[in-house]
């Protein structure tokens, strides 16, 4: 039957020049109690997160805002964040660095 992916995209590294995308996923869930399957909803891949990194950095700044850091040095690392962010770091990378100055 032959192997349908490209040469090179065998294993966990896939080759540079496959596009692999999930558009969205059709999920069917039964009820405990129920007898039936239903189709219960659509998620679009590209805007589900199972993880809300963007919540979780608003949170790190609230905690930073309320941290005992030098109002100079608070002031240096929403800098820090911004030039981040504008950079093209993603939130999760933002907040996983956030936390590490803050605890510094």
């Amino acid at each position: 039957m032959g192997n349908p992916l490209p040469k090179g995209s065998e294993g966990s590294n896939p080759s540079p020049r496959m596009f692999l995308e999930v558009r969205s996923r059709e999920t069917k869930l039964q009820g405990l109690n129920s007898e039936r399957e239903e189709k219960l909803l659509m998620v679009d891949m590209d805007e589900w997160r199972s993880i809300d990194y963007k919540e979780r950095l608003e949170k790190e700044l609230k905690t930073l805002e309320k941290s005992k850091i030098s109002k100079s040095n608070k002031k240096l690392i929403l800098r820090y964040k911004n030039w981040r962010i504008a950079d093209g770091v993603s939130f999760a990378g933002v907040n996983r660095e956030l936390v590490s100055l803050r605890t510094l």
